[in-house]
């Protein structure tokens, strides 16, 4: 899931391997906005960060759409609680 880019991201800034998500975004070929788009993921409460991070099968990995989570981040969580809840 692209969570894990995210997380690793972290990690590099908070070891400083890189200095920036401008600099993350030159080493990747990435715009900084998309940068900051995969990064705003880790607003997600951390129980959700969790159950995607341990998503291995591709159908459930496409339910949980980075479009999908960017959404429910700016609904305040709503779709992502309610499809949570429910699997």
């Amino acid at each position: 899931h692209i969570i894990h880019k995210a997380v690793k991201w972290n990690k590099m800034l908070g070891d400083g391997v890189v200095n920036s998500m401008s600099e993350i975004a030159r080493t990747d070929g990435l715009t900084r906005a998309r940068v900051t788009q995969i990064m705003n993921l880790l607003k997600l409460p951390a129980e959700m960060q969790v159950f995607l991070l341990k998503l291995e099968d591709p159908k459930q990995v496409r339910i949980y759409s980075e479009r999908k989570l960017r959404k429910s981040i700016a609904s305040g969580y709503d779709f992502f609680s309610t499809t949570f809840i429910s699997m």
